[in-house]
Order: structure tokens, then sequence, then C-alpha cells
């Protein structure tokens, strides 16, 4: 993927997001990407399904 700032090549990065769920802090590692040179941040249309289907996985394992 090409940064729309500045035509760059984006970098994936995977960092860990904090959310509760039924009263409990979990950590789920999200995707994204980031530009090397600009550090404009995105997500693509299959990182955010990546990320949709890592949070529903961590909200039924909470919910049990």
């Amino acid at each position: 993927m090409l940064c729309f700032r500045c035509d760059c090549v984006m970098e994936t990065k995977v960092e860990p997001d904090t959310v509760e769920v039924n009263e409990e802090l979990l950590v789920v590692n999200l995707e994204f990407s980031v530009c090397p040179q600009c550090g404009t941040e995105t997500i693509s249309q299959e990182q955010a399904k990546k990320n949709d289907a890592k949070m529903r996985d961590v909200y039924r394992g909470a919910a049990w």
C-alpha cells in the first residue's frame, strides 16, 4: 500500500490495544500501516477485517 500523502510504501505494524469487555481489561494486538517517511497512519480494508475478527475473538473469550 502506498501513502496517500507522499506515495512512500507503507509499513505494517502490530501494536497491543486495551479493550474493556464485561468490566475486564483485555489486550488485543491490532494491525495498521505507517508511512516511514511522513508518519501517516492508516488501516486497509484487509487490516480492518483482521482486526474485527480479533476483537470478536477477544469478546467471545471474555463472554464465557
